[in-house]
């Protein structure tokens, strides 16, 4: 049996006053940004994620099973 693969990249960037989801308070503060890709067994996409919250608090848990 082929097992599903999945990449998964984590970054810290700060936020831009231009940014459509940024407020003119957070602009310069880091947000953790989590962007996810998971591929069935074919290796086709069969999830796409992008997760962002402010890098201070910001906590993600992933188990795979």
């Amino acid at each position: 049996m082929n097992a599903g693969a999945l990449t998964q990249s984590t970054k810290v960037i700060t936020t831009l006053q231009s940014s459509a989801t940024a407020k003119p308070s957070e602009e310069g503060k880091p947000v953790a940004v989590i962007e996810r890709v998971a591929l069935g067994y074919d290796r086709q996409p069969i999830e796409y994620r992008l997760s962002r919250g402010a890098a201070d608090t910001f906590r993600y848990q992933i188990d795979i099973f």
